[in-house]
């Protein structure tokens, strides 16, 4: 007996502002919100009001509480984590930011 052999891809990081221009979002809810099984997310809003749950990662999610006000602050110590699990599903997080500099922000 064949057993299917399970793949899963690392983990692949962008800026808030490359992920939202990719999937065409131009607007967020105001606050950090928290679904029933007390897990934190933002809403991003797309041109044609779309709306997507991106959660924030395990670790991420220790920082923020319900209510947390989405601004410039919290978007800047946060990133986008792309992986694909064992099932092949795409799972988009926000994780906290690593300790690095953008090279091109200080080339600017």
């Amino acid at each position: 007996m064949e057993q299917a052999t399970k793949t899963t891809t690392g983990l692949k990081a962008m800026s808030i502002k490359d992920f939202a221009k990719s999937k065409g979002f131009m607007q967020l809810a105001p606050a950090v919100r928290i679904n029933t099984n007390g897990y934190p997310f933002i809403t991003f809003i797309d041109s044609n009001n779309v709306a997507e749950n991106i959660y924030f990662s395990k670790s991420a999610a220790e920082a923020v509480a319900e209510g947390t006000p989405v601004d410039k602050s919290l978007l800047a110590r946060h990133q986008i984590g792309i992986t694909t699990n064992a099932e092949g599903e795409e799972r988009i997080k926000l994780i906290s930011n690593s300790e690095r500099v953008d090279l091109f922000s200080l080339l600017d």
